[in-house]
């Protein structure tokens, strides 16, 4: 029996149409004002002036952070005459003390008309994913699109990953990306073969990993994130940071870590805390625990870069943060529940085992990695390993961006 049958014996064939009706009606005036934003902006954006100093950052956390961040740190070090805006979250634009967001730079609200203004007004677009393309923002002739990207030689595939409009805004960006940072011959090949083969990708490295090649910048991160969680100065970490799950599940993340701080304690003693931070797309849907002394909530620290400085061991599963992790050549570990199933929906470009790290699916395997862990056999991994995927990152690539940058604005 069908859906309309069954409603007319129940006596209820009005009130399900009236229902039915209103879903929809309010699906398609959503998608109406969609299409009508697309053709307003593309309207406004012909009159809008561009102004040859002004920049605009984007990340997909909409927060100052990332490799965006650092640049813009760059660019103000460098006393250049800047208009510098931030897209952010209403969070971050009412606490940017919080942020430690510099004077001088201004902020608007994400999908805001200021938002839009901006971009439509901006000489140059830095972006971390492709937020300046999500909404369709119109780029003009004379405007310069810098993408900077969020990974790092990262192993999850990027070519089996998002919705169909993800990968209609991927393809898109073929043709809007001016300039495409990456920081190995891996990535260039990466980028080229998924979505971007006609951009210009230069192997500049990331900029949020030149503190990795700066010890008085690792030691201040490391002394700012004792200072934020109120520690002594002989505290040492653990950072456990894994990542999302396209289904949002967080059963994966299941170490016993009564056991981990225990096998921490026989390999390394000292005054341990682990740093547990869930990924971006992970944090509406954290289980509210209790948990031990030594375990810290570092979901809510905003610079995943300054908590790596911190660090001295890191555990993920499938997180590309390792992966610039591994520039400060500290041990780190695999711990992944669940990977013959994520090889079987998302899927990775080579084995886990290729990489330098120790690969456990359970906590006792974690913990017999971390008791028998062989520093010399891991350094000799790791230059292999930077070797093999012809690793660019030198400590000077915010440098190379705030010059690409001076170039484009200079040269208009």
């Amino acid at each position: 029996m069908n859906k309309i049958s069954r409603a007319l014996l129940e006596g209820r064939l009005i009130k399900s149409t009236a229902a039915f009706v209103k879903r929809n009606v309010s699906k398609l005036l959503a998608e109406a004002d969609k299409a009508i934003g697309v053709i307003s902006r593309t309207v406004f954006a012909y009159f809008v002036k561009i102004v040859p100093n002004k920049v605009v950052f984007m990340t997909y956390q909409n927060q100052y952070t990332c490799n965006p961040k650092y640049i813009t740190e760059k660019l103000i070090a460098s006393g250049m005459d800047l208009d510098i805006v931030w897209v952010v979250d209403k969070k971050t634009k009412s606490t940017p003390k919080n942020y430690e967001i510099p004077d001088g730079v201004r902020m608007v609200l994400r999908d805001s008309s200021a938002n839009y203004y901006e971009l439509m007004s901006a000489k140059v677009w830095v972006d971390n994913a492709m937020n300046c393309v999500w909404k369709r923002t119109p780029k003009k002739k004379g405007q310069y699109y810098i993408e900077t990207w969020h990974g790092s030689m990262g192993i999850k595939r990027l070519d089996t990953y998002g919705s169909k409009y993800w990968r209609y805004v991927a393809n898109k960006c073929n043709r809007e990306f001016d300039y495409m940072l990456a920081n190995s011959d891996y990535e260039v090949n990466i980028f080229r073969t998924s979505f971007w083969p006609d951009v210009n990708i230069v192997k500049t490295g990331h900029p949020r990993n030149d503190m990795f090649f700066d010890k008085k910048q690792i030691d201040s991160f490391r002394s700012k994130v004792i200072n934020y969680y109120e520690l002594e100065e002989n505290v040492r970490f653990v950072l456990y940071a894994p990542t999302f799950r396209d289904n949002k599940d967080t059963s994966c993340f299941d170490i016993d870590y009564e056991k981990l701080y225990m096998a921490l304690q026989e390999k390394y003693p000292g005054n341990w805390k682990i740093l547990l931070r869930l990924h971006y797309h992970n944090r509406g849907v954290k289980k509210k625990v209790d948990y031990p002394e030594y375990i810290l909530n570092a979901t809510g620290y905003y610079d995943m870069q300054e908590l790596m400085a911190a660090s001295d061991i890191g555990i993920t599963d499938y997180s590309s943060w390792i992966y610039d992790y591994v520039l400060m050549r500290r041990p780190g570990f695999i711990y992944a529940s669940d990977i013959d199933l994520y090889n079987t929906t998302r899927g990775f470009y080579y084995p886990l085992e290729e990489t330098p790290f120790p690969i456990a699916r359970n906590t006792e395997e974690l913990c017999r990695s971390i008791i028998g862990f062989d520093e010399k056999a891991y350094q000799n991994s790791v230059d292999e390993f930077l070797t093999r995927h012809g690793c660019a990152e030198d400590g000077c690539a915010s440098m190379r961006v705030a010059e690409k940058i001076k170039e484009v604005i200079e040269n208009q």
